[in-house]
């Protein structure tokens, strides 16, 4: 969905990613998810010399994400602390790749961490009004440039995040981005 969204591959690209993700979960060690290049593998096998091609080449090729299992933590563990994903070294990959490792990294937080948590009860205040409880916050900077793909996991982390404890800040140079 998100290659979709940014690079507008078709629905038999679409499957073929899906299958190789899958085909690279299968040959992965027990216990270990497949890398960006696992799933680079399996898909440039199909011998395709299309976009997601050239979305996953530059993904591998600027070493993005990790590629030995076992120095990968989990997104519990990496938000035990203050977590920034600094992404302007990659502002020459173009905003596209930007765009698809900031979304990823947001799918996660979602699925893998925020969803994992208790959800917080309503506190009533002296007033008699019922808030709840924010302790951890999701600033994204530049914010406009993920709201103008109109991304799913944006809307669910600023409509759901409160019940989580979590709050969204969108950050952006002009009010007319948003």
């Amino acid at each position: 969905d998100l290659l979709r969204r940014i690079s507008g591959i078709g629905q038999v690209q679409r499957n073929d990613l899906y299958s190789s993700v899958m085909q690279a979960y299968q040959s992965c060690a027990q216990g270990h998810a497949p890398s960006i290049n696992d799933v680079f593998d399996v898909y440039s096998a199909l011998g395709k010399n299309d976009s997601v091609v050239s979305v996953l080449t530059l993904l591998r090729d600027l070493m993005i994400f990790e590629t030995d299992p076992e120095n990968t933590t989990t997104f519990v563990d990496l938000f035990d602390r203050s977590t920034v994903l600094n992404l302007s070294g990659l502002s020459g990959a173009g905003q596209d790749i930007v765009d698809i490792v900031a979304t990823m990294f947001l799918d996660n937080l979602y699925t893998d961490y925020m969803k994992t948590l208790p959800k917080e009860p309503f506190l009533e205040g002296p007033d008699g009004i019922s808030r709840r409880k924010v302790d951890s916050f999701v600033l994204i900077d530049e914010a406009h440039h993920a709201m103008n793909r109109d991304f799913d996991v944006l809307m669910k982390l600023m409509l759901e995040g409160r019940e989580f404890g979590m709050g969204v800040v969108l950050s952006s140079q002009f009010l007319s981005h948003f």
